[in-house]
C-alpha cells in the first residue's frame, strides 16, 4: 500500500540513530516574511475559524501553535500547512460516519547532517476527549508523499498524515515530538486556528532547493558505483495505464558491483524519488510494468545492474529528484541527484 513502505524503513532509520534522553531544544515559533502568505495554504479545505488567534488567548500556552506556523527545535522545522477531507476511494473508504483527515506536513533540516523523521513516532492527533487516534493504512493510501524517512541538510520533505476520524473534525491537536525518545522537544499544533503569519510552501520549497549531481555523473559507495543514464515518461497500455492527468516516470539506472563478492540491490530501499515541494513518490507497479529492466536483485563482483525506476506522477511536474541511499538505513550514505 502506498506510503507504508517508508513508515516502516523510517522505524529503522529512527532507532538506529535516535538518542534517548529528556534534554535538548525547546520549540519556538519561527518568523520570517519570506515565509508569509496573505492566503490560508490551499490544501485546507475546511477553514479553520480566522477570527481566532494564538495571540487572542488570556494566557496562551507557549507549546501550542496554529496552522501555518513553522516551529524549530533544533536543526529541524515543522510545518503544518493545513489539512483536507476525504472520503476515500474503492476499497478504501471510511467506516460509517467517518472521514479520512489528511494533514499536510512540511519538515525541513537546518542542520549540516541528516535527520531522519517518522510518522508513527513523532505525530499524533488528539481529539477533545484527550483520545489518541492512529494512522491509518486506508487514510494513507490517500494521502500525497509521506512524512517519513531521511531529510538532508537544507532539504525539505512534505507529506499528508492520515487519520479516519468522526465526521466532524473539530478540536483536535495535532502532538509533534520531533525528538522520538526525548521530551523537552514536545509540542502542539491547534488544527482549529490558523496562524496570522502563515509559511508559504514556495518559499519552502525554493529555499531549498539544489541537488549535488546530475544525470550522467558517476558516484560511489563502498564497492557500488551508480549513475543515473536517462529519464523518460510513459503513457502505458492495456489495463496498466496512469490515471488522467498523470505519466509514468521512468528513470533508468545502473549499477557496478567493484568487489570481490556479490551484493543485493532493492529498488523500495534504494532509491526516492522526491519533488521540489519535497514530496515522495512511491514506485508504480503500472510504471514498472512499462519499464526495462529491474533494479532489485544479486549483482555477481564485476557486473553490472541496470533498470528503469518507475512512478506515476502528475503531467508538467518538474524539479524532481532522486534520492539514493546505496547503504540502506545509513542516512549519510544517501545521494541526490537531480532529474532534470
Amino acid at each position: 500500500m502506498k506510503n507504508i513502505q517508508y513508515i516502516l524503513i523510517s522505524l529503522l532509520l529512527i532507532a538506529a540513530l535516535s538518542a534517548c534522553g529528556d534534554s535538548g531544544p525547546t520549540p519556538e515559533r519561527v518568523v520570517s516574511t519570506e515565509n508569509q502568505s496573505s492566503t490560508p495554504q490551499q490544501t485546507i479545505i475546511e477553514t479553520p475559524d480566522s477570527s481566532q488567534s494564538t495571540t487572542q488567548a488570556d494566557e496562551p500556552d507557549e507549546r501550542i501553535f496554529a496552522v501555518g506556523d513553522t516551529i524549530r527545535v533544533g536543526n529541524v522545522e515543522i510545518t503544518v500547512l493545513g489539512y483536507r477531507i476525504s472520503e476515500g476511494e474503492s476499497f478504501f473508504t471510511p467506516g460509517n460516519g467517518n472521514i479520512f483527515y489528511l494533514i499536510d506536513v512540511a519538515v525541513a533540516n537546518t542542520g549540516d547532517s541528516a535527520e531522519s523523521i517518522s510518522s508513527m513516532l513523532m505525530f499524533d492527533l488528539r481529539d477533545s476527549d484527550g483520545f489518541s487516534h492512529n494512522l491509518s493504512f486506508s487514510a494513507l493510501s490517500m494521502g500525497r508523499g509521506s512524512v517519513d524517512g531521511a531529510v538532508l541538510p537544507e532539504k525539505v520533505i512534505r507529506g499528508e498524515l492520515g487519520y479516519e476520524i468522526p465526521a466532524d473534525p473539530a478540536g483536535y491537536e495535532l502532538q509533534i515530538n520531533p525528538q522520538v525518545f526525548g521530551r523537552s522537544g514536545v509540542f502542539s499544533v491547534d488544527m482549529d486556528l490558523t496562524s496570522d503569519t502563515p509559511a508559504n510552501p514556495d518559499s519552502l520549497r525554493s529555499a531549498r532547493a539544489g541537488s549535488e549531481l546530475s544525470i550522467g555523473q558517476t558516484f560511489t559507495a563502498g564497492n557500488l558505483e551508480f549513475v543515473v543514464n536517462g529519464i523518460r515518461t510513459d503513457s502505458g497500455e492495456g489495463f496498466m495505464r496512469p490515471d488522467e492527468g498523470n505519466t509514468f516516470f521512468l528513470v533508468d539506472v545502473s549499477v557496478t558491483n567493484n568487489g570481490s563478492e556479490a551484493v543485493s540491490i532493492s529498488s523500495m530501499l534504494m532509491f526516492t524519488v522526491r519533488d521540489s515541494y519535497g514530496f515522495s513518490h512511491s514506485l508504480s507497479i503500472g510504471a514498472v510494468s512499462a519499464g526495462n529492466g529491474s533494479l532489485d536483485g544479486d549483482i555477481m563482483a564485476g557486473r553490472t545492474l541496470r533498470g528503469e525506476l518507475g512512478y506515476e506522477i502528475p503531467e508538467g511536474l518538474t524539479g524532481l529528484e532522486l534520492f539514493v541511499t546505496p547503504e540502506v538505513f545509513i542516512t549519510a550514505s544517501t545521494v541526490v541527484v537531480e532529474l532534470n
